[in-house]
């Protein structure tokens, strides 16, 4: 008798310790795919750096003469001596009379797409994975993220600069399931090996900047945003020798309002 309570006492310890691992399976293949796939993403970017720059009060020598231009509803000073050049599209194109320094103006993009509450985008981009995954659920792998549900252009470009390798988690399915969303995300965006974050009362802005050549900075890509429309991104490629100088274009910066 006491043979026959140890046997069963063994069986029920099997069943429940089969119950507590058997939902683990689909999770560690999601955590597989999700790790493999972060890890191809992150070394791939790993010299980037993202920031946050609070400060670009840097106005243009008052010995350099500018003059203020305005298209597709952006403002923004630049040298005097830039020419508008003709360019078959509707991008403007500034240059400089030499033709080592530039700025371009781009019709403004609608990133609403980039909203991640649509159901159907969800469950494309997670079309991948063993597993299906609603919204109230992926909401909580964002908040685990610590970086909220992304719900415009934005700030699901931001949250995909600012995310980190060390997020995925096998015992956290839905922010497993966020992290690999934002790691699309990072494969979409713009490449540079610094990005900063600029925001203000006024602008929001996601600025990438390339490495140094032959001591002049490579093409700076400036996102832009009105706080009050974060799903319309204002492009400018700027190409620009001086830290100085590209940081006093960037203040100067300002978009119309509605």
């Amino acid at each position: 008798m006491k043979k026959k309570k140890i046997i069963i006492a063994v069986i029920v310890v099997i069943l429940l310790l089969a119950g507590a691992v058997w939902p683990m399976i689909p999770r560690v293949k999601v955590y597989k795919i999700v790790r493999e796939f972060s890890d191809e993403v992150f070394a791939e970017e790993a010299k980037e750096t993202c920031e946050y720059f609070t400060d670009f009060n840097i106005t243009y020598a008052p010995t350099e003469p500018i003059q203020t231009v305005n298209h597709h509803g952006i403002t923004v000073d630049i040298p005097a001596d830039w020419v508008l050049k003709e360019t078959g599209l509707k991008a403007f194109l500034y240059l400089s009379p030499n033709e080592e320094e530039c700025i371009i103006i781009t019709e403004p993009d609608d990133l609403s797409f980039y909203s991640l509450l649509n159901e159907n985008q969800i469950e494309e981009l997670i079309t991948d994975l063993p597993t299906k995954l609603g919204t109230k659920r992926l909401v909580k792998g964002f908040e685990s993220l610590d970086i909220g549900m992304p719900d415009s252009g934005y700030n699901t470009m931001k949250a995909g600069l600012l995310l980190t390798q060390d997020s995925c988690s096998l015992f956290n399915l839905e922010k497993t399931i966020a992290h690999y969303i934002m790691c699309l995300i990072k494969t979409l965006g713009i490449a540079g090996e610094q990005h900063f974050i600029y925001e203000t009362e006024d602008i929001h802005a996601l600025y990438h900047i390339h490495p140094r050549e032959n001591d002049y900075l490579s093409p700076i890509y400036a996102d832009v945003f009105s706080p009050d429309d974060l799903n319309t991104c204002h492009t400018l490629v700027i190409k620009i020798n001086s830290y100085e100088r590209l940081y006093a274009l960037m203040n100067s910066v300002r978009l119309e309002s509605k």
